[in-house]
């Protein structure tokens, strides 16, 4: 924001206007670009990577979310979460980001790949200390060092039953109340055909390895 004018603090149970609304994405947005800053000054490797990502507050999520290009934050979720939390957030959809969880899911099934990758960042969250994660957040400490694509597939063979949908259990076990890898952008396109969809893919797989390996240089 250009503006130097002063925001008044707004109060999340009077978000009831355009206005008001702008005003609250105005201020999370600020305590965002202060945990950027955190970050960088403790994990100076997150920090040049979230130079190189997209960050966009929006109502179409209601938390936080990856599309595989943005971080897309929730105003309202921003809101609920003290500097410690949205620090570990920020990082845990920045890994979602920066290791393509997004366009590596593929055909595989969305709810159960969304539980694998969160396993997957949530134990490199939890194993860096100064960061914290909101209660209720997917833990497995025992798959957590294995690659995303093995989680999954152990998480689809652990957990097979005739009885119950497998689905069902897997939200049960590990507590996923909100998918945050979510669509791929369409940049324009009007059908997303395979072709279309591999492209997108390649491509966003390709610049997050070259970010990466900028972030390391």
């Amino acid at each position: 924001m250009s503006s130097t004018h002063a925001v008044a603090p707004v109060s999340e149970a009077h978000v009831t206007t355009t206005a008001d609304r702008g005003a609250l994405q105005i201020q999370q947005r600020k305590r965002i670009a202060a945990s950027q800053i955190r970050l960088s000054e403790s994990f100076p490797f997150f920090g040049a990577l979230l130079m190189m990502a997209p960050i966009v507050m929006t109502n179409t999520v209601p938390t936080a979310a990856t599309n595989g290009r943005d971080l897309l934050f929730n105003a309202d979720f921003v809101h609920s979460l003290n500097a410690q939390e949205l620090d570990g957030i920020l990082v845990h959809e920045l890994l979602h980001l920066a290791l393509s969880h997004v366009p590596r899911r593929g055909v595989r099934d969305h709810m159960v790949w969304n539980i694998a990758a969160d396993i997957h960042v949530n134990g490199i969250v939890y194993s860096l200390k100064q960061l914290k994660l909101p209660a209720g957040a997917v833990e497995d400490l025992g798959l957590a060092p294995l690659c995303v694509e093995e989680i999954y597939e152990k998480l689809l063979n652990d957990r097979k039953s005739t009885s119950k949908n497998r689905l069902t259990l897997r939200r049960q076990a590990y507590k996923l109340e909100v998918v945050d890898l979510v669509e791929l952008p369409d940049d324009g396109v009007e059908s997303h055909d395979s072709r279309n969809i591999s492209e997108i893919s390649a491509q966003l797989v390709n610049t997050w390895k070259s970010n990466v390996s900028c972030a390391l240089g």
